[in-house]
This record gives structure tokens, sequence and C-alpha cells, in this order.
């Protein structure tokens, strides 16, 4: 379990790259599935990668889960969806 603080000078490193950047790219997808889906898929993705979203802070999908009362096997098959419509499984 962990939780990664962004710093400003991050948040600016991640805002700041050309929108065909492959992690760019990565980022934009899911924030966009994510928001298309909604409820528990956006609950996830909002905590394991919250940057996307303005808040400084990412954390590894065990503390996603720990903190929404999932299980990790419950995170993972919102992980795998995710990665599959995003072309990425």
């Amino acid at each position: 379990m962990a939780v990664a603080h962004l710093s400003a000078e991050e948040m600016a490193s991640f805002a700041s790259k050309p929108a065909d950047d492959p992690a760019r790219v990565a980022d934009t997808r899911i924030r966009d599935y994510a928001e298309r889906e909604g409820g528990r898929t956006l609950a996830y993705w909002k905590l394991e990668l919250g940057r996307i979203w303005g808040d400084p802070v990412m954390m590894t999908p065990d503390e996603a889960a720990a903190r929404l009362g999932w299980t990790e096997a419950e995170a993972e098959e919102i992980r795998q969806a995710t990665f599959r419509v995003c072309g990425y499984a």
C-alpha cells in the first residue's frame, strides 16, 4: 500500500506534456472512460490517478481498494476493464 503526494512541480510536469505524449494520451483515455462510466470506475481512478483530475495524489491499486472498502480483486476488475476499453490489454 502506498500513496504518493505530488509536488506542484510534478503536477506541472504532467500538465505540460504535449497532447500526443504517450503518457498524456493514456491519461486522457483513462479519464474519459472513467467519466463516461462514472460510479465505481470513476471513484477508483480518482484515487489511483488523482493527478488526472488535478488532485496531487496517486496511489497503488491495493491502497485505492482499501480506501473504497473493496477487495484487491474488485479493484483489479476495474483496472482490467479500463485497460481493455482503452486498448491496453
